[in-house]
């Protein structure tokens, strides 16, 4: 049999082959699929949440995620800014979902750095600051935010630039460095002039707000802000309407304009409730309890206070309610509650970043101890509060001012190496946009300076007071009136510490008693009674040491304290002080004598000695105008003391 002689069964096998070969082709030898570019749809998706059409954007993202789901290829080449986009879109609906945020972000970075280099990368780099700045160091932001705006430069990413030098003006704002925050607008501003956007030119309207509102320049703030809310409220996103009307409030409130600071505070928190977002309503909280503790609406005030310790999530947050709560406690004098609020805003205090701890808003709690301590009388824990206050604004102002010099003086230098012909070109040109950067900045140092200087001032004044009040209270409390003796009171402390005192060898006391005071008032009169008080005041005082004490403890009774002196030399002294008042014609020519007590002792308290004196004086009192001593004092002998 011919094997190669066609057959109808071998005819009807032959006819598999092509389908066979075609099968196997397809397995060794798969067909790419042609990818789809998504950079238009994604940046579609951006723009929607830019605009706040955040339904809408996470539609269409999602329609985006179904289809690259499909295919492993298309999946492994767009997942990156899959994930991205989703991160952008988590943080506009609720930035205060943190760590759902960073583990998105996480997904896109990884994904990130498999692809081609990229703005993406800096993109998700940024977002990233904006999720963790205020739980970072002010110095590592900043460095890392000039890497994203260098990045986003080198790609020739013109809009992301310019969001991360208005991130970088408004973080700089926020920490008081307002000279380097007119920098990163100002080349902001360069880049945005040829892209001619409403909508950045809005945001950077905002961010110059804001730098105009830290600096007290409310009338050029409330102008810039006016255009942005318009845009804003016609054009969306909600959140950035929010701010607008919270700068608004925050400069009518430096204008002493309750009313329009109230009424935006409020649309800003009715409108941050609707649109749940919780970190604006902080923001509208913080301002309304401020506004109500100056306007003395304490029960409005304090549930703004309420509000803003339920909602606060960040260690900044719950510092500053803290805060907020010590000084509403203070207003109303509940001193006890104050200390509680300034220890928990301590403690929150110590999680702050350092640069945080050191700006202008975490150097506030020193103020509220210095108040805390001045309601209590306590003056030298005023004092050293309010000082350390001054002391660490003082620093602030020359960092960020010197910061601000070093600033300029190197971008200077970067223009002149790298864009030598063009300023040689434009010489007259740029020579006089510098001469107006540097007026612009020596104003605003002045202006710093200025502020810094008069607060400075003010806390002096203020601490000078406390210490004047602090030493007339105490004066009238430790002073008997008529006489401008000591009264009991301080008598009792002063000598309950030289009864203490291991240097002295003994303390005596010697307690005297007008003799028929009662029959003087009786029969010429009280106004009589008390200028012979007053005289044997002036008397016991011209005859006693001045290390003496010299107190009116009762109505007519008076005690002498003499530090390291025995009995027997008190008593001596005491007979002294009798005939002086025995012989002293007082006023209306009457003759007015004194009954003495005298006691001695150490190392024993006030009231041992005081009643073995007063049995002395009652011994005294029987015979009238004389000294008498107590035999049984509690004298307990003095310790020596080694040279």
């Amino acid at each position: 049999m011919n094997l190669f002689q066609p057959t109808r069964r071998r005819m009807r096998a032959l006819q598999f082959i092509p389908f066979i070969a075609l099968l196997c082709s397809a397995l060794l030898f798969p067909t790419k699929v042609q990818s789809k570019n998504y950079y238009a749809d994604f940046e579609t998706v951006r723009s929607y949440i830019d605009e706040g059409q955040l339904g809408r954007a996470e539609r269409q993202l999602a329609a985006i995620e179904a289809e690259i789901e499909l295919n492993e290829d298309l999946e492994l080449e767009w997942s990156g800014l899959l994930h991205l986009t989703r991160a952008h879109l988590l943080f506009a609906r609720a930035p205060s979902k943190e760590k759902e945020i960073r583990d998105v972000l996480g997904l896109a970075q990884s994904a990130l750095t498999l692809q081609t280099a990229s703005s993406a990368y800096a993109d998700a780099w940024l977002l990233q600051l904006r999720v963790n700045a205020k739980h970072r160091d002010y110095q590592s932001v900043m460095v890392q935010v000039n890497e994203v705006i260098n990045l986003a430069l080198h790609y020739n990413d013109d809009e992301l630039a310019i969001d991360a030098l208005l991130f970088a003006a408004n973080f700089t704002t926020q920490f008081g460095n307002s000279l380097i925050s007119v920098e990163y607008l100002r080349r902001a501003i360069e880049i945005a002039e040829p892209l001619n956007s409403a909508r950045i030119d809005a945001n950077i309207d905002l961010s110059y707000g804001n730098f105009y509102t830290s600096v007290a320049m409310s009338e050029k703030a409330i102008t810039l802000i006016a255009g942005a809310r318009a845009f804003f409220k016609e054009n969306g996103p909600q959140n950035k309407l929010i701010e607008t009307l919270l700068v608004l409030a925050r400069n009518y409130f430096q204008q002493s304009d309750w009313d329009n600071a109230e009424s935006l505070y409020i649309l800003a928190d009715d409108y941050a409730t609707h649109a749940s977002l919780p970190s604006l309503k902080i923001k509208a909280a913080e301002g309304l309890a401020r506004l109500y503790i100056v306007q003395q609406a304490y029960e409005a005030a304090y549930r703004s206070i309420e509000t803003g310790q339920r909602l606060a999530n960040s260690s900044l947050e719950k510092f500053t309610f803290a805060s907020l709560k010590a000084n509403w406690y203070l207003a109303n004098n509940r001193l006890d509650l104050a200390e509680a609020a300034i220890q928990e805003a301590e403690i929150h205090h110590k999680q702050l970043p350092g640069s945080t701890r050191n700006s202008l808003a975490g150097l506030e709690i020193f103020l509220s101890k210095g108040e805390l301590a001045a309601k209590k009388q306590n003056a030298t824990e005023s004092f050293q509060a309010m000082n350390t206050y001054r002391q660490l604004l003082i620093t602030r102002i020359r960092s960020f001012v010197a910061g601000g010099i070093e600033s300029l003086l190197a971008e200077m230098e970067y223009e002149r190496v790298t864009n030598k012909n063009q300023q040689l070109t434009n010489r007259n040109t740029e020579y006089e946009r510098q001469l107006e950067i540097a007026a612009e900045r020596q104003r605003l140092q002045w202006m710093v300076l200025g502020l810094g200087l008069a607060l400075a001032i003010s806390l002096s004044l203020y601490v000078i007071r406390v210490l004047v009040q602090r030493k007339k209270l105490k004066e009238l409390a430790d002073t008997d009136a008529l006489t401008g003796l000591l009264n009991r009171r301080a008598a009792v402390a002063r000598s309950e510490n030289w009864l203490k005192d291991a240097r002295l060898n003994e303390v005596a006391f010697v307690i005297f008693d007008i003799d028929f005071f009662k029959k003087i008032n009786d029969n010429h009169g009280h106004q009589t009674g008390d200028r012979i008080l007053q005289q044997f005041s002036d008397l016991a005082l011209a005859n006693t040491r001045e290390s003496d004490l010299v107190a009116r403890i009762g109505g007519e009774e008076f005690l002498i304290v003499l530090p390291g002196c025995g009995t027997k030399k008190a008593a001596e002294r005491a007979e002294k002080l009798r005939q002086v008042y025995a012989t002293h014609t007082f006023i209306n020519n009457l003759r007015v004598t004194a009954s003495f007590g005298v006691a001695s002792g150490h190392n024993v308290s006030f009231g041992k000695i005081y009643e073995a004196a007063d049995r002395a004086l009652y011994k005294a009192k029987e015979t009238r105008n004389q000294v008498s001593l107590d035999n049984d004092s509690p004298y307990i002998e003095a310790l020596v003391l080694e040279d």
